[in-house]
This record gives structure tokens, sequence and C-alpha cells, in this order.
């Protein structure tokens, strides 16, 4: 076999270099492994810091940079850390998010201080980079309602465009002069709200409903009823009931009923409205067939209820208060095991309990609701009970009733003093030794 030429063979099969190498041979792999080729690290990170990039504009130190503040604001606030969250909101570059996430901490935290504070760096700022907005005010107007500071929810309002307002802003700020006792100015409220062209809901038109039912302006309730058809919002239950409210109380009995028959459904509120209306109007047997109906229904029966209807039941008499209320009491143990009942009954329900049986001349039923109430301050039944046992003859139970009273600090008035039957006892003398002079008869 012949050998062939030299310059024929490839190169990988070239032989080896020699080993070891000689001291001036130079390797450029091997000088780059011992980073022989590198520049000095001096003048890397010179060359880096002078490279443009997204990197070119650090941030002070201790200055948590401008993309990431908003982020770090809206974590404090989830986490619960309010004093942190506010003090970052006077860093740069905080917006609308960073803003509305602290402020709505603030309220329901109900801190007004850091509220304050927070609407201090919006004012001063301008709201933020984006400017003040629909959002951020009505995050301040709803912070210093839950504060209950409601002059500077106010003023936040104020400041705000009214068109921006939207309607559950609107209708916090006249609950919340509802609630303060400024019916006048919730119902001007609804009045601006309906010509900035917003909208009211179901619970705006409930909430004036209420304020005109307290001030006893029937001509405005009326063109609200109008404007409810427009609005589409009759059929809605929770405005029937405010209607019935507002008809009773101005005592429109028939446009009452007219309402509450057209409902469809009825809740529990709807007919305790209009037991209550029909007995504050005198329609007493009227309120006893609306409860004959409510409980004949299966509709759930509280002590509300009772404190309305009860009342009426006495004003008919002895023989239909023990068909109606007793028979229900009987099958639903509500009110009747008195023996049972360690937490005692309030005031209000007592007292019409108390009248209930002294009206129908039942005393042993009356002293034993008196017995377990669980406040004896009420003066009203006082003169129920004393009087209810003179008229039954029973002066000498009446007496120690009326220094029992005595004992217990509570001062009798003309209408103790005066009632005819506490001649026959001989307690006018010794009443008005324990009255005042300027009470006594």
């Amino acid at each position: 076999m012949t050998t062939p030429p030299l310059s024929t063979i490839s190169t990988h099969h070239r032989a080896p270099p020699p080993w070891p190498p000689s001291k001036n041979a130079t390797n450029p792999r091997m000088e780059i492994r011992c980073g022989v080729l590198a520049p000095p690290a001096g003048q890397a990170l010179q060359t880096a810091a002078a490279a443009p990039g997204p990197r070119s504009t650090s941030c002070p130190p201790n200055r948590v940079p401008s993309s990431d503040v908003n982020l770090q604001i809206q974590r404090l606030c989830r986490a619960g850390d309010l004093a942190e969250a506010v003090r970052l909101l006077g860093s740069d570059g905080v917006d609308v998010r960073g803003y509305c996430a602290a402020i709505q901490l603030c309220g329901e935290e109900r801190s007004l201080e850091a509220g304050r504070r927070a609407h201090a760096v919006v004012r001063a700022s301008g709201g933020g980079t984006g400017g003040i907005g629909s959002v951020l005010g009505k995050r301040l107007v709803l912070m210093y309602l839950k504060c209950g500071d409601l002059g500077s929810a106010r003023g936040a309002f104020d400041e705000m465009p009214p068109q921006v307002a939207d309607v559950r802003v609107w209708t916090s700020l006249m609950s919340a002069y509802a609630k303060a006792g400024d019916f006048g100015e919730g119902v001007l409220l609804f009045r601006q709200m309906h010509c900035c062209g917003v909208g009211p809901d179901a619970h705006a038109v409930s909430c004036v409903l209420k304020c005109i039912a307290s001030l006893g302006s029937i001509m405005d309730g009326e063109v609200v009823h109008g404007l409810l058809a427009k609005l589409g919002l009759g059929a809605e239950c929770a405005v029937a009931n405010a209607l019935i409210a507002l008809y009773s109380r101005c005592g429109w009995m028939e446009d009452a009923m007219q309402v509450f028959e057209s409902m469809h459904p009825r809740d529990a509120i709807s007919w305790n409205s209009m037991i209550s209306g029909c007995f504050s109007n005198g329609w007493h047997g009227r309120a006893v067939d609306l409860f004959s109906k409510m409980w004949s229904e299966g509709l759930e029966i509280s002590s509300v209820t009772m404190v309305s209807v009860l009342p009426a039941c006495a004003e008919l008499g002895y023989d239909l208060v023990g068909k109606v209320v007793h028979g229900y009491s009987v099958k639903s143990g509500l009110l009747w095991e008195l023996q049972s009942l360690e937490g005692g009954i309030d005031d209000v329900l007592g007292s019409k309990l108390v009248f209930l049986y002294v009206k129908c001349g039942d005393m042993a039923s009356a002293r034993r609701v008196f017995d377990v109430m669980s406040s004896k301050s009420n003066l009203h039944v006082w003169n129920l009970l004393i009087g209810g046992y003179a008229k039954a003859g029973e002066f000498q139970e009446s007496l120690l009733l009326f220094e029992q009273m005595h004992g217990l600090g509570i001062t009798p008035d003309e209408h103790t003093i005066s009632c005819q039957d506490l001649y026959h006892c001989r307690l006018r003398s010794t009443a008005v030794c324990m009255c005042p002079r300027s009470r006594r008869c």
C-alpha cells in the first residue's frame, strides 16, 4: 500500500504541538480564562455607568423609586400599616392609585387625623401626577363621612365639580345630614343632584323620603312620588316602605294603604310600617286586621310588630285581645312565657304590654310584665300601674307602688298627683310632700 502525499492529508489529523510549550508561546484561550484580556474592574464600572439605559436615572439613597412608590403604598395599605402609607404620600411620583389606597384605609380605620394629613398632601400636590379627579374626590368625601366629620366631608364635596360626583356620594351625604337631624339640607341635596343630571337610585329616593317625612312636607313627598314613575323605582320595596312611612306620618292613610296594597312582594318592614301607621292615626281595627293577616300568611312577627299592635288591641277591648294577640302568643311563645325570660323585657315593649293589660283590667298580668322589665325608670309605666290599681279598688297596692317609685328616686309628675283615684287611697297629701314645689297641683 502506497502512502498518500503529505499535502492531501487533512489538517484535523495534523500532529499536536510540542509539549511542553516554549516560554515565549502565547495561547489566546488561556489568556481569556485567566482574565488577562479582560479590562480592569474600574474601567468596566466606568463604562457601565457611562452607558445610556433605563438605570441611568438612579434614585437618591433612602428614596423609593417613583415607579414603585404607588405599589409600595398599596402593599402597606393591604397590610394595615397606615402610618407608613401616609408617610410615603410625600414621596415623588405618587399618583391617584397611592392616594386612593391611603385615603380608603383612613376611612376603614376611622382615623380622622391620618385622613386630614393625607388630604393636606393631596391638596398641596394638586392631586398627584394625574391631577384631582372624581375617584379621589369621592374617596375623600366617603372617608370623612366614615370618620364622622360632616363639615370636612361637605368641604371636600364642594371642591369637586357637581357633575363629577356619582349617586353614591350624593346619597351618602344626604344620609349623613339626615342622621344629624338636618333634614332640610338632605332635601336640598336631592334637588341639586337631580338638577346636575345624576339619576337617583332606590337608596337615594328612600333617604330623601325619610327627610321629607321628618319635615312633614307632604307636597315634596308627592313630587318625589310622581318622579318614581319616570325613574322606574316605584316597584322597589325600600321606596314603597318609605312612602308608607311618609303618608302615615302626614295622616294620609288612604294613600299609604294604596301604596301598601300595590306592593308585591311585601317584607316585614312593610307590614310593621302599615300597622304602626294605622295605630298612630286611630285606625285600631285596621291595625289588628293587618296583624291577623300577617300572622295567617306565616310572616315573622317581631317585638316591633307587637309594639304597634298591642296598644291597638287594648283600645278595642279584652275579647279581641284574647282572640288575636293572646292566641298568637300562646302559639309562638314570643312574650307570654314571662317566667322563662332571663334578660327581661325592654322598656318600650314592656310599657305597651302594661298599657294593654291595664286597659283591659288585668292587673295581675300587668304586674307580671312590670316585674320582668329590664328597666323601671319609665314614669309613664308607674303611672299606669298606680292608676290601674286605684281604678280596680286596690288602694293599698297603689300606695305601695307610689312609695316604691319614690324610694327609687323617680319624681312623680302632675299626672301622678292629680289622678282622681288617688284621692280615695289618701295619696294626695303624701304625694304632694314628695314632689318639688314647681310640680305641685
